[in-house]
């Protein structure tokens, strides 16, 4: 994030909360970081949480084997950032809700035009959110941006394909408005 960047991370689980601190603190990043004890979507409100055996799995939506359930709270990434503030980046990974977090940041999304996200992808999740790929793609892109798949082992972004995604198990997806010359650092082919 550079020498004056910022992240903001949400997570819901307190296990992994403390974990997260800790690391924080472990790393001396605490000044860099600032972590919310929540879940992100769409609107504020407090909802039951599916905890999966595999912490990292865990969902609102219905999961096939579920260790525990919680109370969470559920905030907007609208209302974690306060306005005014610039986003380079925001990263999604949370497992099937990715449209309703991305709903929960329309004026990030409006106030930065530059604005770049990876959002992770998994038709599994989308079955379970009940969301046909074509929506959910065309949901994220609406907003005026271009979506790229990211290799997972090279790092290179090349254009989304147009069919077989479905055949995908999960990749993450790059979305960017500016064309990919305005981001030197990455890689496209």
């Amino acid at each position: 994030v550079g020498p004056t960047g910022r992240v903001i991370a949400a997570e819901p689980i307190p296990e992994l909360v403390q974990l997260f601190r800790r690391s924080l603190a472990l790393n001396d990043i605490e000044d860099i970081v600032a972590l919310r004890q929540c879940a992100v979507g769409a609107t504020a409100s407090r909802r039951r949480f599916n905890i999966a055996p595999v912490r990292g799995h865990s969902s609102y939506l219905a999961l096939n084997e579920v260790s525990e359930q919680l109370d969470v709270d559920l905030q907007p990434f609208d209302a974690l950032v306060p306005p005014g503030r610039r986003v380079a980046l925001v990263k999604l990974d949370v497992e099937g809700y990715e449209l309703e977090a991305w709903r929960g940041m329309s004026r990030i999304i409006a106030d930065n035009p530059k604005l770049a996200a990876i959002v992770e992808f998994g038709p599994s999740h989308l079955a379970r959110a009940h969301t046909a790929i074509e929506d959910w793609v065309g949901q994220l892109i609406a907003p005026g941006f271009t979506p790229y798949e990211i290799d997972e082992q090279t790092g290179v972004c090349r254009r989304l394909r147009s069919d077989g995604l479905d055949r995908v198990y999960s990749m993450n997806i790059l979305l960017l408005r500016e064309p990919p010359e305005s981001y030197p650092g990455l890689r496209f082919t």
